[in-house]
């Protein structure tokens, strides 16, 4: 038998549970997620900061000429 009574918790304390560590953890939240907590009125998901464009790779540059060195023929007996 336990000194303590067990505490009963109850659907408003797991969700407070799981609204604290979610905004703890806003900074792993994918935008998408972000963007529907924020939906929802959770103000502290904010705005959700708009995705810069990447640059543009630059154009592949054609190889340089090899330098053409011609190997000799060699016939099969010689070494």
């Amino acid at each position: 038998m336990s000194a303590f009574p067990a505490r009963r918790t109850t659907r408003t304390d797991q969700l407070g549970v799981w609204v604290s560590s979610t905004r703890q953890r806003r900074d792993k939240l994918t935008a998408e997620q972000r963007a529907a907590l924020a939906a929802l009125g959770m103000d502290w998901a904010g705005a959700v900061p708009a995705v810069e464009a990447a640059p543009e790779p630059p154009a592949p540059q054609p190889a340089p000429p090899a330098a053409s060195k011609k190997q000799p023929v060699r016939e099969h007996h010689e070494v």
